[in-house]
Order: structure tokens, then C-alpha cells, then sequence
């Protein structure tokens, strides 16, 4: 009898905890400060980054029906903060040359590391995980554009 009230009382405050505010945070559809447009990604990459990057990266994050529902909403908006907060693809063209250099060099550690995308985001969105080859694709790519800004 008791865990049917311990069952209960769970089922109530799953239901109650919806109603708790928590935005999403915003998004919004590319412009001419994205890292698309300011930047010269070859196709491979922009592949390789939109599928396993802009989600938390960028405005053009996509929510699935479960990022509506809290707990999950509120990890997925924390998530995504911190997410844009180290490197927001979509404002890459208001970044001084001395910060894109340095995000792409952090961007070469993470991947080298096997740090992003983060395990719990995999968890998911199996699509976003990077493959050996995609991982030398995405170093090389961020080596070279880092060293592209120094000429």
C-alpha cells in the first residue's frame, strides 16, 4: 500500500513539475553572421557540424517532443546555454580573428579528446555521433582554418 502512495505522490509531482517556467532558449533561422556564411566550410563539414554541433551550438537549435517535457526541458536549456556560451556558430562573424582562432583550436582539443558531442546528447541523437574518419575530418578542418586566420 505504501508504494502505491510513494507511486502516486511521484505521478504528482511529474505532473506538477510542467507547469514550472522554463523557456527553451530562442532560435532562429541563419543570417549573414554565421559561421555557413561568414566562413569558408567546405560541404563535408557544414554535413558533419550541422548534424552533430548546431543543435547546442547555434540558433538553430531543434527540439524534439521530449525537450518540452521537464526534467529533460531543463537540462536541454542548460545544456544549450553552455553550448552557446563557449561557441555560437551563428554569431561567428561578430568574433574578433584572436577568438575564432582560439575556438577553433578548442574545437581540434574537444574532438581529439572525444569530448562533443557530449556522451548524454548521444544518448538521443545516435546520427550526431562522429566516426573516426569525421573526427580527422572535422581537426583537419578546424587545424586548417585556424592557421588560415594568421595569413
Amino acid at each position: 500500500m505504501k508504494w502505491k502512495i510513494a507511486i502516486g505522490a511521484l505521478l504528482a509531482i511529474i505532473v506538477l513539475i510542467q507547469f514550472l517556467y522554463s523557456k527553451l532558449p530562442e532560435t532562429a533561422p541563419p543570417d549573414n553572421k554565421d559561421l555557413f556564411v561568414t566562413g569558408k566550410v567546405p560541404d563535408d563539414i557544414k554535413t558533419i557540424i550541422s548534424r552533430s554541433c548546431y543543435d547546442c551550438h547555434s540558433m538553430q537549435s531543434r527540439y524534439p517532443w521530449y525537450s518540452h517535457v521537464a526534467p529533460v526541458k531543463w537540462a536541454i536549456r542548460n545544456d544549450i546555454k553552455g553550448g552557446r556560451t563557449a561557441v555560437n556558430f551563428s554569431a561567428w562573424g561578430n568574433l574578433e580573428k584572436k577568438d575564432k582562432i582560439k575556438i577553433l583550436g578548442d574545437i581540434s582539443d574537444v574532438i581529439k579528446e572525444k569530448e562533443m558531442p557530449v556522451p548524454m546528447y548521444l544518448i538521443m541523437h545516435k546520427d550526431a555521433k562522429l566516426s573516426t574518419g569525421e573526427r580527422d575530418k572535422l581537426i583537419a578542418w578546424a587545424d586548417a582554418a585556424s592557421e588560415s586566420y594568421f595569413h
